[in-house]
C-alpha cells in the first residue's frame, strides 16, 4: 500500500510547524529570491513510528534527520518545487558525519528531501547544505543543531 502523500503531508507539517519541545526540532526558513526553503532538524524518535517505518528509518534517538522542502512564490502558499541538495555535516570537534540524501516525491506535487545520518545523544552538529531548486541558483544553509537525549 502506497502512503507517500499522507506521509509527505506529515513531513511538510513538521517543516512549517516544528515539533513540541524545542530540543527535538529545529525548524528554519530561508528566503532566496522567489524561493522559500523550509528545513527542520530532528531525531528519528520525534516522528510517529508509522512514518519512520514507511520511510525505512529507525525510530530511535540516534537516527538524525533534516527534512527540507522548497516553495516558489508566496512563502506560505507557494508551489512546492523539485530541488537538489548536497553538503556535509560535522561535530563541533570537526569529525565528519556521513549524510545520505533521500528524495521523497509523492508522485503529484510534493517534493522533499530527507537528510539521514547517525548521531550520538547529546551531540551537536554543524550543517552546511546547498539547496538548488529546479532552474534556479543554489542557496547555502548553515546551521547548528544539538541532539538532546
Amino acid at each position: 500500500m502506497r502512503r507517500l502523500p499522507a506521509l509527505a503531508t506529515l513531513l511538510t507539517c513538521l517543516l512549517w510547524l516544528g515539533l513540541p519541545g524545542g530540543a527535538l526540532a529545529y525548524p528554519g526558513t530561508v528566503q532566496s529570491g522567489q524561493y522559500t526553503i523550509h528545513y527542520n532538524a530532528l531525531s528519528g524518535d520525534a516522528l510517529p513510528l508509522a512514518s519512520t517505518r514507511a520511510y525505512g528509518l529507525r525510530h530511535a534517538s540516534d537516527q538524525g534527520l533534516v527534512v527540507i522542502a522548497v516553495n516558489k512564490g508566496d512563502p506560505d502558499t507557494g508551489t512546492n518545487v523539485p530541488f537538489g541538495v548536497s553538503g556535509h555535516a560535522a561535530t563541533l570537534l570537526g569529525k565528519p558525519v556521513p549524510l545520505t540524501f533521500r528524495h521523497v516525491d509523492d508522485g503529484h506535487d510534493h517534493h522533499s528531501v530527507l537528510v539521514v545520518f547517525t548521531v550520538s545523544s547529546g551531540e551537536t552538529l554543524r550543517f552546511d547544505l546547498d539547496v538548488t531548486p529546479q532552474d534556479a541558483g543554489t542557496t547555502h544553509l548553515h546551521f547548528v543543531h544539538s541532539y538532546e537525549p
